[in-house]
């Protein structure tokens, strides 16, 4: 039994277009987002948006975190394997960025009010996506609730008692390439401090504050700014990851991203207000604001909805004449998400580790790689000898057999 995805979408009018659905959270073009995996999400800086309100605030809490001293944030750094450091708490890559990833409400920091931000966060984070995920099932004419069944009876950020989820939120602060200040005149070149990849869980939601986010354009064959907003907002993308693309039978591919930063020669503009009269900076505390405009940094939000592990599930529940039929190696049933989750993270590196350990990560794949390809070609060859023995044997028997005969 395999698990990884589909490679590729299928071969133009192979499988039905997607159906036409009912209102989408921010007008959301799903045949865009499933042919190349990801989509831009037009905020508005309004407390009536669903999202800009929480994620600003939680903008305020991070960028005054990172302006802690180290050792004060390492009081937040978890005891892990270096492999799996991104996963929960205070980690650096150093000459690429620092992160908090947040898991559970008993492990998130207190100051700048970051746990009752995270949690407002998690919830408009969730409560959209949960929407997003069932105008995907209507597209592909699934019954209701048979993919936002794999996210669980909730999407909050689990409270004291409750068991960790595999759902996470991280805050991102990326080192920019700041113009030394001899003066020479020349910028310094722009740098990657995320390597291209594709997210393993079902959606992805980033929220930038300054550009640097790329996203893949399949159609174009190129890389293209998806946070190019000239006024200082927000910007915010969605991107399909490879769970959701296995689910749908490769139907919705998973967007390939990578954060590629360039030197920026001063602060950002003010914003300017919008029709209601709001700014960005009306939802972010003042002490927090001339850190998230430095040109030193830029500053993001992930919002990462994984299937919830102990969900079972199967692929004829996903199946549709939209999505076509699933191939005999992609197909499971009544499987946790856990092991469908173990299987494609088992496959890919992380990004967010050291590059040290990246390359180890690596190679490892590569060698695991190399065996399985090695071990299938041993079968196949095991069986083609099987089958000259049984085939040897039944001659045999039959010339036994005509021989009686005779």
């Amino acid at each position: 039994m395999m698990f990884t995805p589909p490679l590729g979408p299928p071969p133009p009018g192979a499988r039905p277009a997607l159906q036409t659905t009912s209102s989408c959270p921010y007008n959301i073009d799903l045949e865009l987002l499933a042919k190349r995996g990801w989509v831009s999400l037009p905020l508005e800086q309004t407390a009536e948006d669903p999202l800009y309100a929480a994620f600003s605030h939680l903008f305020s809490s991070s960028a005054q975190f990172f302006n802690l001293p180290e050792e004060e944030r390492l009081k937040y750094k978890c005891s892990q394997p270096s492999a799996q450091a991104s996963e929960e708490g205070y980690s650096r890559v150093q000459g690429e960025k620092c992160m908090i990833t947040l898991r559970h409400a008993a492990r998130t920091p207190t100051e700048f009010e970051m746990k009752s931000r995270a949690a407002e966060a998690w919830k408009a984070g969730g409560d959209v996506m949960r929407e997003v995920m069932g105008c995907v099932e209507e597209s592909l004419g699934m019954e209701g609730g048979v993919l936002q069944k794999a996210m669980g009876d909730k999407v909050e950020l689990p409270a004291e008692g409750e068991s960790i989820v595999a759902t996470l939120l991280r805050m991102f602060r990326y080192d920019r390439p700041v113009p030394e200040l001899s003066g020479d005149g020349e910028q310094p070149p722009s740098k990657v401090v995320a390597e291209p990849h594709k997210d393993l869980g079902l959606l992805s939601l980033v929220v930038g504050h300054t550009p640097g986010l790329e996203c893949w354009d399949t159609k174009a064959n190129t890389w293209v700014s998806c946070e190019e907003n000239k006024d200082g907002k927000m910007s915010a993308t969605l991107l399909a990851g490879q769970t959701l693309a296995m689910f749908t039978n490769g139907r919705y591919s998973a967007g390939k991203h990578r954060v590629f930063v360039h030197p920026l020669a001063k602060s950002l503009p003010d914003s300017t207000p919008d029709k209601a009269g709001a700014t960005a900076e009306t939802f972010i505390d003042p002490d927090a604001l001339p850190l998230l405009t430095s040109p030193a940094y830029r500053f993001s939000l992930v919002f990462t909805l994984r299937a919830h592990l102990p969900v079972r599930v199967s692929s004829s529940k996903f199946e549709t004449a939209i999505t076509g039929a699933f191939p005999t190696t992609a197909q499971f049933t009544d499987l946790p998400c856990e092991k469908i989750y173990k299987a494609i993270s088992e496959a890919h590196w992380n990004v967010n580790i050291s590059v040290e350990e990246r390359r180890r990560q690596e190679q490892q794949i590569k060698m695991r790689s190399q065996q399985a390809q090695k071990a299938s070609n041993n079968e196949k060859s095991e069986m083609n000898s099987s089958r000259k023995r049984l085939s040897f044997a039944g001659l045999k028997n039959i010339f036994k057999r005509t021989q009686t005969v005779n």
